[in-house]
């Protein structure tokens, strides 16, 4: 059974590997840790392929193999890359109407960016649509860890969309942004890793696979990989 390294650009993607999947993981005998992307003049981010590439670079020649994932978000995804034709291709899968076709494009084009550094078969990219914070619209009801009348708004943003993942990623509407409105304007403050991560656990991660296809369709992938 194989390790998993899941790559993540900031603090909430590592709290919530840390404190939502490896204890799934866990139960089923797999071990997941996240692994900061650092970014060459310090800090944790991803705001260009060069620095991916970077940071998956050490973890493809651990002797053991273990499977290299990613937690990204769509929402601003880079655009810039060391390598001319691979900025070609995600400026081009950037401005893709079609948001699955944009997803796949931008998780080839870092396949293909790894394959380059090393042929590896366990390298599974996922990038969230369109945003982490998607998943924590999974159940309105958590948000009554905060307030009320935060859940009724939240609760209100996820019935006019057809789920969680379909909440967009315009400037003023990536779930994030919503949060951090919604909490405004109730004189509250949306801390994004602290609150975040929370309320995934009062949630549970059953109820966001049920909720969030793209999501449980990672962890399957991870799941099946890992027993092979």
């Amino acid at each position: 059974m194989k390790r998993i390294y899941t790559l993540v650009e900031g603090h909430t993607e590592r709290e919530f590997v840390s404190r939502i999947l490896a204890p799934f993981f866990g139960e089923k005998g797999i071990l997941i840790s996240p692994i900061p992307m650092l970014k060459s003049g310090g800090g944790m981010g991803f705001s260009n392929l060069a620095q991916f590439k970077n940071n998956v670079k050490r973890l493809l020649h651990e002797v053991d193999q273990p499977i290299i994932t990613t937690m990204v978000d769509l929402y601003r995804f880079p655009v810039h890359s060391d390598d001319a034709s691979e900025e070609t291709a995600l400026k081009q899968y950037s401005i893709e109407p079609n948001i699955t076709i944009r997803i796949s494009g931008f998780k080839m084009v870092m396949d293909q960016a790894v394959q380059k550094i090393k042929p590896y078969p366990f390298f599974i990219p996922y990038i969230q649509k369109y945003e982490f914070e998607a998943l924590l619209f999974s159940d309105p009801n958590a948000f009554s860890i905060e307030d009320d009348a935060i859940r009724q708004d939240v609760e209100a943003v996820l019935h006019a969309t057809s789920g969680p993942e379909e909440i967009n990623t315009s400037e003023k509407g990536h779930p994030a942004q919503r949060l951090i409105d919604i909490y405004a304007s109730h004189d509250k403050k949306y801390q994004k890793g602290a609150d975040a991560v929370d309320i995934a656990e009062v949630t549970g991660i059953e109820t966001i696979l049920a909720k969030c296809p793209n999501f449980r369709l990672w962890i399957e992938t991870l799941t099946n990989k890992s027993n092979e």
